[in-house]
């Protein structure tokens, strides 16, 4: 029961279980395991001492324990309980965790340090050393014959196995121990007495190492002796390393590591050592690594590929057979380190062996898929318990390498693209097996990749678009880092809540890698005068794709991308804005991309909404409005300018267009069931407000320009600005009109008191421009504030206009009983007095300061008569 309470609450590697000492098994147990052994002895039960139990066995309670604990849940509510911790349970298609590199190499230095006989092993490792450091020094002196140095080293290493063979019984580590350092010994001086001194054919010291990893594989199989196995393996391949003097043969060197990993290959048939393995790894390949940096020549590749297929292939099938030997309650854990370190490790080597071959790495990609694709394809047909895992991962390498094949072929880009790929597979593995440091490896493994990736961007991308290295690099680097942001927001349960913190940021960061690659590569191939177009439907169609993507996966965090689709619209819709000169939108085939564009954004407001804070969505349906009229506008004005030349024709159109649009709203609006109906207050309230106060500045403006209306003649009123500007009043005075319920809730700030007032005083503005432009066309007068202001005749009209003003309003209030209107007449009536005394006068015999003078005291006349001040309120009632 202990096993298994063990077994279920910590699914981590399997060497983690048990310390081995003496013949005697340790449980390791943790706080949870503790009380629950202090409930059992308080209930009156005391365990039963089983004895020593294979690795990864278990068995079945004695009945009387059976009983015992029914015993113990009778009684259990009868005595105070400790207080109980429970264990979160991974899930269970996910499998059990798998410890990454960093945290196995740390538990084996930390159980180095902490169990067993540390005297002993420092010992044989300083003999270890020792031993080797005398060899070099007396064979670089020739002190004694080289025979009997090797025969004195060799009896010494014979005398270490044999002592430690005769105490396995009594004390089986330190026995152990003994044996590993004996075998290393002997590794050291067969490899010595071949390679330096010549004393063995390589053929016999072929054999004899043969012998030695066969004989090492067996005894620590048949005496359960992991660390026996990794005794004799480490002092094996440490033996060349401190006996090299530099030039000997890498044949030599390569075969005898190549004895030592069918030994490691030979062991994990029967068990599954997994540090073992990893020892075996980390040193084949971190050797070779050394020896390829430092000694490799192209001469050399006939005789070194075929030793590192050898490799890969053995370090392919130990994860396979580790997987295999698993027990049952570990079925499915994966060794990440080796499984998802040896295709980029492999295929680094093969870069360097192959870069001087055209097409090499593309071939090598190639052969790499194809070999992992049908390692999947049979794991998937034996179909055997806790491979699924193992089977997916080599299936998504075949794919991967697969697709890399044609980027290569082009590109020599490589390790970008392996490292991020890499560092998404440790992602995925540490998500489903639970492993923290997993995790957070794979996130440093694709920043690594990401400044590996700047670092070479002087180098030749490829001369074909889209499949060449730089996009393709930059595509692996932001694939690999959204399937990062999308497993830590999927799995937030499973991962700590800090954790969660980075899903956003590694989103942004796939997002600015891919559009980064795919503008830089439309700068790149894309003809200028095309670029806006291809960036614009290029974010367009990535902006769709996420949402889709969002929607399907139900990722809501990928679903806030796509608000940046409408900030670069607003962006690119700028562009010569202000110069009609340089073009339009909708130039060669813009027309298709602003359609096609506009058209994504309604369908992501569509398809989206629920995603979105709710208070986004009706303000991004009033911006898209105010784009939309923004680009008709924009459109037509250059159109308008390229048919009829720039002028007044030009400006008129930026109040014609929006206020149809502003009419086509107020009067079919809602009818359109989506979206003005599905969100009426934004497009017929403020929706309708801001190009409301355009149109309002917009005719402000152009009191300030002449209108010439070239070609056609100039008529008062009856001209193509004075028209346009009473048609925008008109629309502003309608929309003032039907928005008054919506002006009255917003009182006192846009009571619709103040709107008519503005429409007033805008109307008379345009009243005094229209006399302006009368004096401006027939006495050529030049159209500016100065020159309009020291003409008699326009002080004249004026003073005219603003008596019939004051007339008409004072009438009307007087007949409507309106005082206020009244009042605002005879304020108006009171500024043309001073007026007539302050600027008419002094235009000394002048006929305009005659008419000025008459004509304002007959209208004044007129007014006394017909409009007396009207009575308050209370007076009518009264």
């Amino acid at each position: 029961l202990e096993q298994h309470f063990h077994l279920t609450t910590c699914p981590n590697f399997p060497d983690q279980l048990y310390a081995q000492d003496e013949k005697k098994s340790v449980t390791i147990r943790s706080p949870a395991e503790q009380e629950a052994t202090s409930s059992v002895v308080m209930s009156g039960y005391k365990p039963k001492i089983e004895p020593e139990q294979p690795e990864f066995e278990t068995e079945k309670p004695e009945p009387e324990f059976e009983n015992t604990i029914e015993t113990m849940a009778v009684k259990s509510e009868e005595l105070p309980h400790p207080a109980r911790v429970s264990t979160p349970m991974p899930d269970q298609d996910s499998g059990p965790s798998a410890p990454g590199l960093l945290d196995t190499m740390a538990a084996s230095i930390l159980q180095f340090f902490t169990s067993g006989n540390l005297i002993l092993k420092i010992g044989l490792f300083i003999l270890f050393f020792g031993v080797a450091f005398l060899l070099k020094y007396a064979a670089e002196r020739s002190l004694v014959p080289i025979e009997f140095r090797l025969s004195a080293v060799a009896l010494g290493g014979l005398a270490l196995l044999i002592i430690g063979w005769r105490l396995r019984h009594k004390k089986m580590v330190y026995g152990l121990i003994l044996q590993g350092g004996g075998f290393g010994i002997l590794y050291l001086t067969v490899f010595a007495a071949a390679k330096f001194y010549q004393l063995l054919p390589y053929t016999l010291a072929l054999v004899i190492m043969i012998g030695l990893v066969s004989l090492t594989g067996i005894l620590s199989v048949f005496q359960e002796g992991k660390w026996l196995a990794i005794s004799g393996i480490v002092g094996g391949f440490l033996a060349p390393v401190l006996m090299s003097t530099g030039s000997g043969s890498h044949v030599a060197l390569f075969s005898y590591y190549a004895l030592l990993n069918l030994g490691i290959f030979g062991i994990a048939w029967f068990k599954a050592w997994r540090i073992l393995n990893l020892v075996g790894f980390v040193f084949t390949f971190g050797i070779a690594s050394l020896w390829g940096s430092k000694y490799y020549q192209p001469a050399y590749f006939n005789s070194v590929e075929p030793f590192l297929i050898l490799f890969f292939i053995l370090y392919v099938a130990v994860p396979i057979l580790f997987a295999s030997r698993l027990p049952l309650n570990l079925k499915g854990y994966v060794d990440s380190p080796i499984v998802f370190g040896m295709p980029i490790i492999a295929f680094g080597l093969q870069y360097g062996l192959v870069r001087g071959f055209e097409y090499g790495l593309a071939i090598s990609a190639l052969a790499l898929g194809l070999f992992y694709m049908l390692i999947a394809m049979f794991l998937w047909r034996r179909r055997e318990e806790g491979m699924r895992m193992l089977t997916e991962i080599f299936l998504s390498f075949g794919v991967i390498f697969g697709s890399l094949a044609i980027p290569l072929a082009l590109d020599g880009r490589w390790t970008t693209a392996a490292w991020a790929m890499e560092g998404a597979g440790l992602v995925w593995i540490g998500v489903k097996q639970q492993r923290l440091k997993a995790r957070l490896f794979g996130l440093l493994l694709q920043i690594g990749a990401s400044i590996s990736f700047l670092l070479s961007l002087d180098t030749q991308t490829g001369n074909v678009p889209v499949v060449n290295g730089f996009f393709l690099g930059c595509l692996v680097i932001s694939m690999a880092a959204m399937v990062s942001s999308y497993l830590l927001n999927k799995h937030q349960k499973n991962i700590q809540p800090w954790e969660a913190q980075f899903c956003m940021p590694f989103m942004a960061w796939s997002l600015l890698w891919w559009f980064g690659g795919g503008i830089r590569e439309i700068d790149r191939f894309v003809p200028s005068i095309d670029q806006v177009n291809s960036i614009l439907i290029f974010i367009a169609l990535s902006a769709w794709a996420m949402g889709y993507v969002s929607r399907r996966l139900q990722w809501r965090q990928l679903g806030f991308s796509p608000l940046g689709l409408l900030p670069v619209i607003i962006l690119f819709s700028l562009d010569k804005a202000l110069n009609l000169e340089q073009g339009h939108l909708f130039a060669r085939w813009g027309v298709v991309v602003w359609i096609l564009t506009l058209g994504v954004q309604y369908e992501l407001l569509k398809k989206i909404e629920n995603i979105w804070p709710e208070k986004i969505v009706p303000l991004y349906h009033q911006i898209t409005l105010w784009l939309i009229l923004f680009i008709a506008t924009r459109e037509a004005a250059w159109w308008v300018h390229h048919l009829v030349g720039p002028g007044i024709w030009v400006f008129i159109t930026w109040g014609i267009i929006p206020s149809l649009g502003l009419l086509t709203l107020l009067f079919k609006g809602i009818e359109l069931n989506w979206p003005v109906k599905r969100f009426l207050k934004a497009y017929l309230e403020i929706g309708t407000a801001v190009p409301v106060l355009f149109l309002l500045i917009w005719c402000v403006a152009t009191n300030l320009r002449a209108g010439n209306p070239t070609p056609i003649p100039y008529f008062p009123i009856f001209n193509p600005l004075e028209i346009s500007q009473i048609f925008v009043l008109v629309v502003l005075l309608r929309w003032s009109w039907q928005s008054r319920a919506w002006l009255v809730s917003q009182e006192p700030v846009l009571m619709p008191q103040f709107i008519y007032y503005c429409l007033a005083i805008i109307s008379f503005l345009w009243l005094n421009a229209a006399v302006g432009r009368g004096v401006h066309f027939w006495t050529h007068v030049p159209y500016t504030t100065t020159d309009l202001f020291q003409s008699n005749l326009f002080q004249a009209a004026i003073s005219i206009l603003w008596s019939l003003i004051a007339l008409t309003s004072m009438v009307w209030s007087a007949r409507k009983l309106s005082r206020h209107i009244w009042l605002c007449g005879a304020i108006l009536l009171t500024g043309l007095v001073l007026k007539l005394f302050v600027v008419d006068l002094s235009g000394s015999g002048s006929v305009g300061r005659i008419v000025s003078f008459i004509g304002v005291g007959i209208l004044m006349l007129i007014i006394g008569y017909f409009s007396p001040l009207p009575p308050k309120k209370e007076e009518v009632t009264s």
